[in-house]
């Protein structure tokens, strides 16, 4: 079902609402997650990102 849009009642408004409430419960579940992988990792992310990339990128 589409959202009925007049130029009384544009439609924009409720979507744009909508979008912004997606993409805060999206950064409420990224937020943490990155805050855990540094806790866990610490200042290693960086040796652990340039290995990752060397080695899809590794040829056999």
């Amino acid at each position: 079902a589409t959202m009925p849009s007049t130029f009384k009642h544009p439609a924009r408004v409720p979507m744009w609402k909508g979008a912004k409430v997606a993409y805060f419960f999206i950064a409420m579940c990224l937020f943490p997650m990155a805050i855990g992988g540094f806790w866990a990792y610490g200042n290693q992310v960086s040796r652990i990102k340039s290995n990752c990339l060397s080695i899809c990128y590794k040829q056999s």
